[in-house]
């Protein structure tokens, strides 16, 4: 009888662990913002805005054709993501450029774990970043493609 009462207690005890749904989330995020100047201008802009907010454009731009309007690369970025401190995710990002506007995509969001304990115990964690991290991913691409924005309407090729 004390068996079935601790088998029972164990059953109960997991079903509490394990009744908070979780789901991965890799992307894609998108958003089209409207710039007001040629094609030409856009793309040049965009490739100094990248050359100037990661620390070597070369390792970042895995793809850039002007005629097309398409610059694709990787980036990494570290904030407060919604875990227990900051998190570094990867992330694959295009630019698809055309006369006043441009279309960024956030793509393949994936979390990135060194070698610490925490790592070892997250490295389950292959398929994208957890659905209560995406809404901050979210906020801090907005933030971004808004940065992204004000530099490309500000800069000025003509001087």
């Amino acid at each position: 009888m004390k068996r079935i009462a601790f088998l029972l207690f164990i059953a109960v005890l997991l079903a509490g662990c394990s009744s908070v749904p979780y789901s991965e989330i890799s992307g894609p995020y998108q958003k089209i913002v409207e710039l007001g100047k040629t094609k030409a201008d856009i793309f040049n802009s965009s490739m100094q805005w990248v050359a100037q907010s990661f620390k070597s454009a070369k390792a970042v731009i895995q793809y850039s054709d002007k005629e097309s309007g398409i610059i694709n690369g990787n980036g990494t970025a570290t904030a407060e993501f919604g875990g227990i401190g900051p998190t570094t995710l990867s992330y694959k990002f295009i630019f698809e450029i055309k006369d006043n506007k441009s279309r960024i995509t956030f793509s393949e969001v994936m979390p990135v774990f060194d070698n610490s304990s925490s790592g070892r115990m997250a490295a389950g964690m292959t398929h994208g970043i957890g659905n209560n991290q995406w809404p901050r991913f979210t906020e801090w691409a907005d933030n971004i493609i808004n940065d992204y924005a004000r530099f490309v309407k500000s800069n000025n090729s003509d001087w």
